[in-house]
């Protein structure tokens, strides 16, 4: 790709980027008894009474079934950096956004320096400039959610991951803990990434000849957990919290079945998370699912790429067997995955006017995998509001059934 078409890419992420925070949600739009307004509860509690705030909540959180219907408030990670923005920028909506926000921009800076870094400039700016519009990722930057800011984490580590794998130094290794340790304190579905981490290991060993040394291997599996569980043994107090905090997450994650509104629309098949990923955005998702299957079938064995289909599938597979977990928001980092096979998939099938140094074809084709995108963003999240991306909420806004509630 020409220089010239580079600063055209680049001007126009700046200028997309810019533009959305015009359409950030006005403080009125922010509804009370929701996710949203409970996070800042928390927030503006832990920031009055500090660590005994959080002990406070995860007590209140415990008592009784019907408050663990609720956010969980004891994401460290989360809960401090938005008390911090409370104490500093005062108690509203519009603060919070500001995080989910500027998570949302570091990803994409994230992205594109990885991207550049160990495929080509080419793909990290195309991959960025899609990613400015994805419609799951660009619509929790308005929400004062934690999955805005655990996208950041989640993308840092397993960019950081795949670094480590291509060159190993021991600057990458601090960072791969930094990002896994960070990501284990905003939400406690990071767990995954460990599993992620396992089976890179064992399946790029048996196929790639990747092997991590002993000592690598031992830092970054347990360096993590060691770190996190000091965070929280200083948060908490001592085991009593902490057996607490466990004993709270289990209930929440497969016991308690009282939610009427995770019975009703957060549950459902395995395969869920495909059709709400393609509401959200069809083209893209359709795109990228189909490169997932010729990657399965390839025989070049390209393990860069197949490293995020391993990511993809280990990520999506214990998630779809639990029973109220069938959220996009929840996956929301494998949008990722998705938009960068559709690069992957936009490159080789232009492959040939590539190699000439002709990118118009491509670049049209880019623009109109922009467009729909940024189409789906802005009807869901910037008109009609949507708080929650379920099947439910997206169905009707496209008018496939009407309102039933």
């Amino acid at each position: 790709m020409s220089d010239s078409y580079h600063r055209l890419l680049l001007f126009s992420i700046a200028a997309i980027l810019i533009s959305l925070i015009g359409m950030l949600p006005p403080e009125r739009s922010h509804q009370n008894n929701t996710d949203e307004f409970y996070y800042l509860q928390y927030a503006h509690h832990v920031a009055a009474h500090g660590t005994q705030g959080v002990r406070n909540l995860l007590h209140w959180y415990a008592q009784s079934e019907e408050h663990r219907y609720h956010p969980a408030p004891i994401r460290m990670g989360y809960l401090f950096l938005a008390s911090t923005a409370v104490k500093w920028l005062g108690v509203s909506f519009s603060t919070l956004t500001c995080i989910s926000y500027c998570a949302f921009v570091l990803f994409c800076i994230a992205c594109y320096y990885y991207s550049k870094k160990i495929f080509s400039r080419d793909v990290a700016l195309c991959l960025t400039f899609l990613l400015c519009a994805s419609p799951l990722i660009s619509g929790m930057s308005r929400l004062v959610l934690t999955e805005s800011v655990l996208n950041l984490f989640w993308g840092l580590t397993v960019w950081a991951f795949l670094d480590y794998l291509n060159q190993r130094s021991l600057g990458k290794i601090v960072c791969l803990v930094l990002f896994r340790t960070l990501s284990l304190l905003v939400k406690e579905s990071s767990v995954l990434l460990l599993f992620f981490i396992v089976i890179v290991m064992l399946v790029f060993a048996r196929y790639f000849k990747l092997v991590v040394p002993i000592k690598d291997l031992a830092i970054i599996f347990l360096m993590p957990a060691i770190l996190a569980f000091m965070v929280y043994w200083a948060v908490l107090g001592g085991w009593q919290n902490i057996l607490l905090m466990l004993h709270t997450m289990y209930l929440t994650h497969f016991v308690d079945q009282g939610n009427l509104y995770a019975t009703m629309l957060s549950s459902g098949p395995w395969f869920r998370y495909f059709v709400d990923f393609i509401l959200l955005s069809p083209v893209i998702s359709l795109i990228g699912i189909g490169y997932a299957g010729f990657l399965i079938c390839d025989s070049q064995r390209d393990w860069k790429q197949r490293y995020f289909l391993v990511y993809f599938i280990t990520i999506m597979a214990p998630l779809s067997l639990l029973s109220h977990t069938k959220v996009v928001r929840f996956v929301i980092n494998l949008e990722m995955v998705l938009v960068l096979f559709s690069v992957f998939a936009l490159v080789r099938f232009f492959r040939g006017d590539i190699r000439q140094g002709l990118w118009m074809r491509a670049l049209l084709c880019l623009l109109f995998l922009f467009t729909v995108s940024f189409q789906s963003f802005y009807k869901m999240f910037v008109l009609n509001n949507m708080l929650d991306p379920i099947t439910y909420h997206m169905m009707v806004i496209h008018g496939f059934i009407p309102p039933l509630f």
